[in-house]
Order: C-alpha cells, then structure tokens, then sequence
C-alpha cells in the first residue's frame, strides 16, 4: 500500500467522522477526550474490599487471521509446504486489579492474562500473563511513583526480529521504574529511572530436509536502562515548557563470536511542551538532538534530530482526533544492524455515535531504517473497529486490522495480513 494512497484513506477517514457527528452526548472536560471522559452509566464500579476497590473483568474474542505466520503470499517451504495460513483465533484475555481508594497517595496491583486457541493450527497456541504493581505517594510539593511488572509472554509473528521458528518464540520481561517530581511553584523538576529485562527463550527450526534444529536467542538478552531529567516551567496551569536529557544504555548479554556486541550508550537533548489549550485541543510535543555510541568497531556513532509529538484534538463533543510524530531509535539483533531508526506519523479517530456506541479509526505509517546496513522497511497499520456497551457490565465489540511490511531487502519478511475480530467484554 503506498504512502499517498493511506494519507487519502486518512483525509476521507477523517471528514467521515466529523461529519456524522449527533446531538445529544456529554461535553468533554478539560483534558479529557471521548475515550477517556468519564461514563457514569457504563464505566466499572468495582467491588469494594476495605480501603480498596477490587476491578476483575475478561474479554472473549473470535479473530479470522489470514496469515497467521506473517508471510508472503506463495511462501512455500519443502518440509512445511504452504506457509501462507489462515486460522480461526479464539482470545480469552482475564484481568483483574485492586486499587487503592484513598482521598491521597495511591497502591495499585493486578494482573492479566491472554490466551490464544487456533482452531486449526494448534503449534501456534500461547498464553501470555503479566503481574504488575505501581503506587503513588504525595509530600508536599514532592510526589513519588514507583512501578514493577514482569511478564511471560510470546513474540508476534509480525516482529521485525521474529526467527520465524515452528512454534511461538517465548520470552520474560522484567520492567521497575521510579519518578519524582518536585513542584514548589511554577517551576518544577523531575527525574525518571526505568530498567527493562528482556531473557529470550531458544526456538525450533526445521530444515529443508524436515530435520529440526535448535534457534539460539541468546544474543537477544538484554537489559535496557533509561534515565530522564526534566525541568520546567508552567507559563500558566494549563501549559508548560521544558527541557529534558534522556540517557539510556543497552546492555546485551556477552556470546561468542562472530556475533558483534550489540552495547550501546546514548543521550537525546530535547526541548518541548505540555499544553491543553480550553479543553479543545491537548498534548505534548518535543524536538533535540539524539548521539549513540556502540561498544562494537563494527559500529559507527549515530547523531541526528529527534522529534515527537501527540495532540488530541476535540473537534466536537461527539470526536476526537488523534495525530502522532516521533523519530525514535530501538533495539535489534537483525542481519548485525546496531539499532532501528523509525520514524511514525499516525492519525486516528473516537466517535461517540451514541452515549453507548463509540466508533475508532486508527491509521500509522512507520519507516524503519537498519541502522549499519542498507535495510529500510515500510509498516502500513489500519485499524477499525466499534464497541458497543449493553450496560455497566457487559459490551461488544467488532472490527478489523491491517498490516503491511514491505522491505528493500532480499533478506527481509514481506507481507500482508488481515485480521477480523468479533468479541464480547465483561467487567464488574
């Protein structure tokens, strides 16, 4: 799919959604939009457990998945035969959380799980499941967040590292982070700590011949460390600017040669803003200077401009547009390439059509450069779909997804798939 073609779909997308707008919903507070707002009707209630409100619920969906290993069409292999498989997808996705109910300070833990059945194509079954906790303390002009999770999950068949082995390739990860943020008057400072752990499990391939064999995933292991400063100042309560240094290592586990050492350093400078121009129009935007440097020879120092941005835009009371920019750098461990550079612009659309029917529309273009290689791939993504709620515990929902890889490498997966999906969500 080319780039002006999806930007036409856009623009068409986008005046279709401000056009059927109705009289008749609630206004949209200061900050909010219309998937944010709140609904008093329809939102969840919880059960209250002491000075705490437990929220369980579980979404049940049925998805029609036309390339369920993510590969071109005619792909064939002499073992497998046809690779280009379709499949019946039934997702059961139970979540709970227990969060605190304090007029101050907050003590948040949960947890979720996903399951995935194929009806006909069993080897690719997996269940994902994640714990997490965070909470918030308040002293002062000081406020303190705190967040831990770890995870035990699988990788997409659509992943950019995905090695392709006969079943799901299945990994940990490990995330902690802490925030402060000082505030005294109009002038405020922060400071932000994450760490990320990421432990690759070995996959199974197969030859040409049908004989199996082991897919290292060692050299994937990694632990990633970000560290944020910011300070600001809030020209009035309702925007602020700023200046943020953002330092991060990549740390990769030690194998043998001739795999290159993936280890890498870097530090983004950038200048931006928060605002929420009379409720209308809200988000934040930034722009600076990014410098990497690698542990390897075999990599060179990568320097350049960075940017993002995320603005929702209340055209209405009825709809919100959303439009996303980054320029962003993120790991991997394809064909020796030191890092990906991507670059994202996205629009999407919430429509509340009825108080209980919203309507979304979700469009993304992402090009991905290897870094140290000549690879560079373009990512098409659309996603449409509706929720409909039948009261404050049960609603449905429907829609429809879209991906597209396309490469300029011999070496790299291309492809195409559709999903549909038709589900049902319950909640207390």
């Amino acid at each position: 799919m080319k780039i002006a073609y999806w930007l036409k779909i856009a623009a068409f997308s986008m005046l279709l959604f401000a056009e059927i707008s109705v009289v008749g919903a609630q206004g949209v507070d200061r900050g909010d939009t219309v998937m944010t707002r709140p609904r008093p009707d329809y939102d969840a209630i919880g059960a209250p457990v002491g000075r705490f409100i437990l929220y369980p619920e579980a979404t049940l969906d049925f998805v029609y998945d036309d390339n369920i290993l993510a590969e071109p069409k005619g792909a064939t292999s002499p073992a497998l035969g046809d690779l280009y498989l379709s499949d019946l997808v039934t997702l059961l996705a139970p979540a709970i959380a227990l969060r605190s109910d304090w007029s101050r300070n907050a003590l948040n833990v949960g947890g979720r799980a996903l399951s995935g059945r194929y009806n006909d194509y069993s080897s690719q079954d997996f269940t994902d499941w994640e714990l997490w906790t965070d909470g918030e303390y308040e002293f002062g002009p000081n406020r303190l967040i705190a967040n831990l999770s770890y995870s035990d999950l699988h990788e997409f068949r659509t992943s950019n590292d995905q090695r392709q082995g006969l079943f799901p390739t299945e990994f940990t990860l490990a995330n902690a982070g802490v925030r402060y943020r000082f505030a005294p008057n109009r002038f405020y400072a922060g400071v932000a700590l994450d760490f990320s752990k990421f432990d690759y499990d070995d996959a199974i391939g197969i030859t040409d011949t049908g004989q199996l064999f082991n897919i290292d995933n060692q050299f994937r292991n990694r632990l990633e460390s970000e560290l944020r400063l910011r300070a600001g100042y809030l020209l009035s309560p309702s925007y602020s600017i700023y200046i943020e240094s953002r330092l991060y290592d990549w740390d990769y586990e030690s194998v043998p040669a001739p795999t290159p050492n993936f280890d890498q350093e870097g530090i983004d400078v950038v200048v931006g803003s928060d605002f929420d121009l009379t409720g209308v129009t809200s988000g934040n935007v930034f722009a600076g200077y990014r410098q990497i440097d690698y542990k390897s020879s075999a990599f060179e120092k990568q320097t350049g401009p960075v940017f993002g941005a995320s603005v929702d835009w209340n055209i209405t009371q009825l709809t919100t547009i959303t439009f996303l920019g980054s320029k962003r750098l993120y790991g991997t461990t394809f064909q020796n390439s030191s890092g990906i550079q991507a670059v994202t612009f996205g629009i999407g659309a919430d429509h509340e059509l009825r108080r209980n029917v919203i309507l979304s529309l979700d469009l993304a273009y992402i090009e991905e450069e290897y870094l140290q290689t000549p690879r560079t791939d373009d990512v098409t993504r659309i996603s449409v779909g509706g929720e409909y709620f039948l009261n404050r515990y049960w609603s449905l929902n429907a829609g429809y997804r879209y991906q597209e890889r396309e490469s300029d490498s011999v070496n790299a997966r291309q492809f195409e798939v559709n999903q549909f999906y038709l589900g049902i969500r319950g909640q207390i």
